[in-house]
Formats: structure tokens, sequence, C-alpha cells
């Protein structure tokens, strides 16, 4: 009998022994103090100091009475999801952070930070015929390197932050437009955006446009001013049209989708290039760094400029030059999956790619 029950006590040792290790390799985060496993790998002193460092890092304040409590929340929201994005388990190839948009919910960073109709409303479509992608021949792909960065050269100028402002369809013009005209000048003279927001007919200003109208503008106008002398304001303002004309361009086109990434590497190759990307996924809102391969459409709500194209540990990608400030992404920029066997790219990127053109 003694033996019997002794055979009992063993077994639900062992038993507890197993689901204790279990939990153990298991343990889900709690930022209210419960414990729900063996322990809480946050304790709510820790997000709170996370909070108070993140304000520092991004220099945020609040005014309103009541409102750092209620981003704090947003905040701990926030990092519930990018600690179960970052846990080794899902193997991801990019990782989340605490980033510029840590404190906005995600239904605020959809309305603050993307333009859900611009590859829809006919309001923006380019108003001229996609021209035709130039034919490649084996020439042109022994002469592509393998990889890219235009930053190494000068030819892209610092990240900004475009604020509450939906302008990034103008920075991503002006970026291909000065990295252009430092390529063939050697003088970096940084595009006002102010001055395509404002002045832009066919486009809505902060409320949101494509690159290929404000590159069109840019060549109809002779020029463009820079951004020293026609600062950015982040909000809409009186169109100043007679300014210098410090920039000009001759001509601009759209890589047709058909073409492949190929196309488009083969032209990043020699100058940046304005792409539109689905920004939805609230993966993208709180990127941190890696090679973004997320889930996302081919519809385009976004615009940023290509600047660059590599390889890392086997997998391709594109170098990408953000308007979300230095703390977003990889100091503001994002590599996102390139080669994904689609004619219209990771999240549509190849869907509005264009280039402008100086003779």
């Amino acid at each position: 009998m003694r033996l019997w029950w002794l055979k009992i006590v063993v077994a639900l040792l062992s038993s507890w022994a197993l689901i204790s290790l279990t939990w153990g390799s298991f343990v889900i985060e709690d930022y209210d103090g419960l414990k729900i496993g063996l322990k809480a790998l946050r304790s709510e002193e820790e997000v709170s100091w996370l909070y108070d460092e993140w304000q520092l890092t991004v220099d945020r304040t609040y005014e309103e009475p009541g409102e750092r409590e209620r981003r704090y929340e947003i905040f701990k929201d926030n990092l519930r999801f990018i600690d179960e994005h970052n846990h080794p388990k899902n193997n991801h190839t990019y990782t989340l952070g605490l980033n510029e948009l840590a404190d906005l919910s995600y239904e605020e960073y959809q309305a603050k930070y993307l333009v859900p109709w611009m590859g829809e409303d006919p309001l923006f479509s380019s108003g001229r015929d996609e021209l035709a992608a130039e034919e490649l021949n084996d020439g042109d792909l022994e002469q592509i390197p393998d990889s890219k960065d235009w930053r190494m050269s000068g030819s892209v100028s610092p990240v900004v932050n475009q604020g509450s402002c939906g302008s990034c369809w103008a920075w991503a013009a002006a970026g291909a437009v000065e990295g252009l005209h430092h390529i063939r000048t050697g003088q970096m003279i940084r595009v006002s955006a102010q001055q395509l927001v404002d002045c832009v007919k066919m486009c809505r200003g902060c409320d949101g446009g494509r690159a290929t109208r404000a590159m069109d503008y840019i060549r109809k106008n002779g020029g463009v001013d820079s951004l020293e002398n026609y600062p950015y304001t982040g909000k809409d303002g009186v169109c100043r049209n007679n300014r210098a004309k410090l920039v000009s361009i001759d001509e601009w086109r759209q890589i047709i989708p058909i073409a492949g990434e190929m196309e488009l590497k083969r032209i990043v190759a020699r100058q940046p290039v304005a792409i539109s990307t689905d920004a939805e996924a609230r993966e993208f809102q709180l990127y941190k760094g890696g090679i973004f391969n997320g889930k996302c459409q081919i519809k385009t709500n976004h615009a940023m400029v290509v600047i660059g194209y590599g390889s890392e540990n086997g997998q391709d990608y594109w170098l990408i030059k953000n308007t979300w400030g230095f703390n977003w992404g990889e100091h503001g920029y994002v590599k996102m999956a390139r080669n994904i066997n689609s004619k219209k790219g990771l999240c549509g990127l190849m869907t509005h790619a264009v280039y402008p053109i100086i003779s």
C-alpha cells in the first residue's frame, strides 16, 4: 500500500514539474502588476520608467490635463504589441520598438499619417500617360551594382518629421529631385516641400497628394525654391509662387509596375526614386529595424523615397527614407523586402514609382 502511494506522489510531482517548466518558458507579460505564468516580465514601475525615458528621447510633452495619463495607457498597449512581436518564437526578420509614434493608437496613426485615397482618388492620377520603361539589355544588367546607398555620396538630405501634415508626397518628390540635382551638380540644395504643399493645385496640401503632381509642378514652374528660403511649417499656407527657382527638372517618368523590381533597381542605381506604399499595418507604425516583410496590401497611402538597396542575411531589401522623424525605424529609414515575386512589389511600392529627369 505504501509503495502504491509513493508511486502516485512521484507521478504528481513529475506532472507539476512539467507544468512549471512549460509556464516558465512561456510567460505572458502583464503590465498591471499581475503575474501570468511564473512572473511578470515588465512591472508597472519598469513600464513607467520606459515611458519617462521615451518622452525624453522624442521630446514629447503634453499640455492638456489628463493627456499624459491617457497617452500612457496607449503606450502600454503598444509596448505589449511590440514585446509579443519581438518574442524569439515568432522569428521575424524585423523588430518593433518605442519609436516616434509609440503614444498613438492604431486609429490615430492611420488618421494622422496616412492618405487612404492616395492611390484611388482620380484627383491624384498623374494627369499624363505613364511613360514606358526603357528596355533593358545585358549590358545594362552588368553595370548595375549589387548594392547602393545614396547617403554615402551626400545625395540624401537629413531625415525630417512631417508632423500632423499629410505632406509625405511633397517630401518624397523633394527627396528625389534634390538627390538627382546633387548627383548632377555636386550641390545639395534641399527642396522646399512647403512650396509644393502650398502651390501644387492638383493636390490637397496637408490632406494628401501625389509625387507625380509635385514633379509636374516643378517642371512647369521652371523650378522650386530651397527649404532654407521657403521653410516648412507643417500646415497649409498661401502659395508664394514668385520664389527663386534654385532646383529644376526637365521631365519625370513613372515606372510601369509590369517592368518589375529589376527596373526599379536599375533606376535607383543612378538616382533616388519617389514611391507610394501601403503603410497601414500596425507593425509599420512601430517599426524599429531589420527587413520589413509584414502583411500589407497593394493599395497606397503613404509616400517615401527609395535611396538604395542591398542584401542582408540572404534577404534582398530596398533602403527607403521616411519622414516620421529620426526616432522612427533605423534613424528615419526602413528596409523593405525586395524581389518578392510580385510585379507591384511589397506593399504596392511599384505602383507609383516616379523619378525626375535632368537632361
